[in-house]
Formats: C-alpha cells, sequence, structure tokens
C-alpha cells in the first residue's frame, strides 16, 4: 500500500464519474508508480465545448465520454515526486501508469464478470488525437445531464 489519498479536487473530479471508473481510479492510485490527480470526470456544456475551442478535446459537447452521465471518462495527471506537481506533457510518466492501470481494469472486469464488449480505452494509445491523460469505460449506458442518450450497451 503507498498511503496516498485523493485530493481535495481529484475527489470532486471523481464524485461523477461511473462507479467502475471510481474504482479503477481508486486501485490505480496504490498501484501506479506515480502518484494521480484527476483533472476532470463529469463535464458540462460550457467546459466541453471551451476545451473543444482550444484544441484539448476534438468532441464537442454531447459527444464525448466526459459528458455521460455518469461520466464513462477521466482526465488525470502523473505527479512528480521531486517537485509535487503535476506535467499533462510528461508522456514518460503517463506510459508509466498505463501497464497497471490496464492490469486494474482486467481486475475489475473479472471481480464484475464484465462483458467483453466493456472496455477500457487510454487515450496515450490513440493513433489520430493521443490524449494520455485521457482514459475511458466503452460499451456502457451513459445518459446526458440533460437526459439524452447518448451511449448504448451494456447497463449496469
Amino acid at each position: 500500500m503507498s498511503g496516498r489519498i485523493w485530493s481535495p479536487a481529484s475527489k470532486a473530479a471523481l464524485k461523477d464519474v461511473h462507479p467502475l471508473l471510481q474504482e479503477l481510479m481508486i486501485l490505480a492510485l496504490e498501484r501506479t508508480p506515480y502518484d494521480l490527480r484527476v483533472v476532470y470526470g463529469w463535464r458540462d456544456e460550457a467546459t466541453q465545448n471551451r476545451l473543444f475551442n482550444a484544441g484539448a478535446s476534438k468532441l464537442v459537447y454531447p459527444r464525448s465520454m466526459h459528458n455521460t452521465w455518469p461520466a464513462q471518462a477521466v482526465d488525470f495527471n502523473p505527479i512528480d515526486p521531486t517537485t509535487g506537481d503535476p506535467d499533462p506533457r510528461d508522456w514518460v510518466k503517463f506510459r508509466a501508469c498505463i501497464p497497471e492501470i490496464k492490469e486494474v481494469w482486467d481486475g475489475i472486469a473479472a471481480r464484475h464478470k464484465l462483458p467483453p464488449t466493456v472496455k477500457l480505452e487510454c487515450g496515450a494509445e490513440w493513433r489520430s488525437f493521443p490524449d494520455a491523460a485521457h482514459i475511458q469505460i466503452m460499451g456502457l449506458e451513459g445518459r446526458a445531464r440533460t437526459g439524452g442518450l447518448i451511449r448504448r450497451g451494456v447497463v449496469l
């Protein structure tokens, strides 16, 4: 056990994400080689569109997995142990965390007997728009806060 705990800001970001993603991040915090900070969980329309307009997202509201309810995506940053600060551009630290996060996910998927259609995607592995900070669960049903259906699939 690393004894790491989530900051108040990370706790706030996690409160509106899918319970499976909450479980993943809680367990990953103990397993990854770096302390973590959750930057985004659920995003409202203004935030999502601001990030889109700034080029930090390829999707407008409500098309992001951050916009499902509960959110099926989180953005996180590893914390540099020498400075105590996150560096969203440090791909070496992200790449060091991804194998542990995937291993934790495999354990969660087995424990919950998730069907193979429910998968974890890591933005660090995307070719068209690499997004090291982003992880999302695919294959779940989610609804936008406005009530519109965003994704279809397994209902847990």
